[in-house]
């Protein structure tokens, strides 16, 4: 299954860039997943929890960055997720970029997905997957673009475009094997209690829009 979204940042791709590979800020924009442990510098372990009204699926992922090239400021993400109690298993390939649009910029997110198990029961309703996709995308949008405002506030901002400056490597170089964080792992910070993503809100609006585009295509 593949599907792309996107979503704008109120930064340029040079300050942009090392806000998204700050996993570990990052991560909690995302409703329902933390950061559980550093492998490496291009290696995570972390949970994602997901309530689909009295189902609460709990899912232990690792994600690798395979590719990340400062220069054209794009990344690929391989990350596989377990449901801790057996109940089926996903595998996904996540391309994102950055382009300049406006003062700002937009994040294009690709991803290829493939679950088994009881977990590729959701799979048969493509579009309903893609539309809850769309969902989370929103939510993850509007949660960093709070965190970039609470850094400019608070004066962190000047950090990311720092390390952009940094980080940045010509093209052709091998930036394949570049680190997309500190070049020495850190320990992950405690993170809050995970908020299990409500299956009800995000389904419902995701059957709405399936709904509407049946309506549409039968014009």
């Amino acid at each position: 299954m593949k599907f792309s979204n996107s979503f704008p940042v109120s930064l340029s791709p040079a300050q942009a860039w090392p806000v998204l590979l700050d996993v570990q800020a990052v991560t909690p924009c995302m409703p329902g997943a933390q950061v559980t442990e550093v492998v490496d510098e291009k290696t995570f372990k972390g949970t994602i929890a997901v309530k689909l009204g009295p189902v609460a699926l709990l899912m232990n992922c690792v994600a690798e960055f395979e590719q990340v090239d400062p220069a054209q400021f794009a990344a690929r993400i391989n990350a596989q997720g377990v449901d801790a109690k057996g109940r089926g298993s996903s595998k996904s390939k996540i391309d994102f970029r950055l382009v300049a649009e406006g003062d700002g910029s937009r994040v294009m997110v690709d991803t290829e997905l493939q679950m088994s198990g009881a977990l590729a029961q959701y799979g048969r309703a493509a579009g309903i997957v893609q539309s809850v996709a769309s969902q989370l995308v929103l939510q993850f949008a509007k949660n960093l673009e709070a965190l970039i405002d609470e850094r400019g506030r608070t004066g962190v901002a000047s950090e990311p475009a720092a390390a952009a400056t940094e980080s940045e490597a010509p093209v052709g170089a091998d930036v394949a094997a570049a680190p997309p964080a500190a070049s020495t792992p850190r320990p992950a910070a405690p993170a809050a209690p995970a908020q299990a993503i409500s299956g009800f809100a995000v389904l419902f609006a995701a059957l709405r829009a399936f709904i509407r585009g049946l309506f549409v295509r039968g014009k």
